[in-house]
């Protein structure tokens, strides 16, 4: 095949009718104007009665239908006209591309699209139903920015299918002013959907995100270096929650991600709901002025629906509004080598028990719970099975020195393990006792092996009623 002619932009292609043979070579000089990264050749087929996908097939006036020769190349966003100029709106030419490289209905065979560098302005959610991989040239150069503030930036449906292996990476998501509703991504299930083997990585969403990312179905997914700061009130920087028992997160790897707030009283870091299970979640950091750093939850109406199996490695949260830590519902969560502090008004790590299904089997191995507001770590009647076991608790109580203690056990709290720990060691400023036990029947304690030292002399109080208990040996 030879090129016989050049012709200036796509619009020119469609509007082609001089007579040409099956096999004919246009070079187009670029979507709308020359080089501007639509450019590139396009030969004739034997088809007639096409369908264009504005971007690798067009159709022209006379029905025929011109394909790009892409070399194998990815898929380029300016091949369907965006510009990535931060002042037109790239919403319909993003949506095209998108379009284009998704695998057909039915297969997983999805191409890769690259967002090359520069400020893409959607007005819009951009929808992603079939596999894709999405790429961008980098988190600090390729931006997406919507003004649609109650929307999500990208959305992915899974639509009564099986959505296999879509990935997205290397961009940034904002918005043209604060948002008040919506996500940076949404990962969505509607009649029965499930998604599977998806894969977030090096993304970034800026200040004016409402929300980061809302995950309610997939299996085996992956995120990873995901930044988000400035999350609205009322908001999740991640939020995990499913609609049943076999569509909901499963499998989750969440690692070296990071979420901060703004002075903001209500949102939350993490949240991990209903239906949730088998988590892997390491290297992260929710700090800053969020109200919880983590909350795992069952806000359901399901009694079964209690997320389960959930480990956490070198997770850290810092300087909160409210708890670093609140567990209102969970089956066995497991923390290793994770930091709970500087929360300004509540505990290090609260487990609460409050949520539907209640919690149960709780683990906190060589963390460190250090200068919050109240006691490091409370545990409530509707908690059971906890085990602390060495980990360093000091400088809690900072806000009202002398008043609340390393580790505070509520009435009729039963069950709890603290073995092994450093509990107020060469600090009797702070806590008040090292381990506090409220009155009440509170049975089944375990404090023993641990270094204690507390605001007063004695290192442990221990008001229940309760008489299965082993109190020492301690060093004191």
């Amino acid at each position: 095949m030879a090129t016989i002619s050049t012709i200036l932009n796509i619009a020119a292609l469609e509007a082609y009718s001089s007579p040409a043979m099956t096999g004919t070579v246009l070079f187009v000089q670029g979507y709308s104007s020359y080089a501007d990264g639509g450019e590139g050749n396009f030969h004739l087929t034997a088809t007639t009665g096409g369908t264009t996908d504005y971007g690798t097939i067009i159709i022209d006036a006379m029905g025929r239908e011109w394909v790009r020769d892409t070399s194998g190349a990815p898929y380029n966003a300016k091949w369907f006209g965006a510009t990535g100029g931060g002042t037109l709106d790239d919403t319909l030419a993003l949506q095209h591309a998108i379009n284009a490289a998704q695998s057909p209905a039915g297969s997983s065979t999805g191409k890769l699209l690259l967002i090359p560098a520069g400020t893409y302005l959607i007005s819009a959610s951009l929808e992603i139903t079939q596999t894709i991989k999405i790429i961008g040239e980098g988190q600090f150069n390729t931006y997406i920015t919507t003004s649609a503030l109650s929307d999500d930036n990208i959305t992915i449906t899974s639509n009564n299918i099986f959505l296999d292996g879509v990935e997205i990476s290397d961009i940034q998501l904002d918005a043209t002013g604060a948002k008040t509703a919506g996500y940076g991504i949404s990962i969505l299930s509607t009649n029965g959907g499930h998604s599977a083997r998806c894969t977030f990585r090096d993304i970034t969403m800026s200040g004016n995100m409402f929300g980061g990312m809302n995950v309610q179905v997939g299996f085996d997914l992956v995120l990873q270096n995901i930044s988000i700061s400035g999350v609205g009130t009322g908001s999740y920087g991640f939020l995990f929650k499913g609609v049943a028992s076999n569509i909901a997160p499963v499998d989750v790897w969440v690692r070296d991600c990071r979420v901060q707030g703004t002075t903001n009283a209500s949102a939350i870091g993490m949240m991990i709901d209903a239906y949730s299970q088998g988590f892997y979640v390491s290297g992260c950091v929710m700090e800053t002025d969020l109200n919880v750093g983590l909350q795992i939850d069952n806000t359901s109406s399901d009694s079964t629906a209690s997320p389960f199996n959930l480990f956490f490695s070198q997770f850290i949260c810092d300087t909160n509004q409210g708890s670093a830590c609140l567990i209102k519902c969970v089956l066995r969560a497991y923390f290793e080598s994770c930091w709970f502090c500087g929360a300004k008004t509540d505990y290090g790590v609260w487990n609460l028990g409050s949520g539907y299904g209640g919690s149960r089997d709780v683990s906190l191995v060589n963390c460190v719970i250090l200068g919050n507001a109240q006691s490091g770590i409370r545990i409530d009647s509707t908690a059971q099975w906890t085990r602390i076991e060495n980990c360093t608790l000091e400088r809690n109580s900072f806000m009202s020195p002398g008043t609340y203690s390393g580790v505070a056990i509520q009435a009729n709290a039963t069950d709890v393990t603290i073995v092994g720990n450093t509990i107020g060691f060469n600090d009797t400023t702070y806590q008040k006792y090292s381990v506090w036990i409220d009155s009440g029947s509170g049975d089944r304690f375990i404090v023993a092996n641990n270094n204690l030292r507390g605001y007063t002399a004695l290192a442990i109080s221990d008001s229940s009623t309760g008489t299965n208990k082993i109190m020492s040996p301690n060093i004191t």
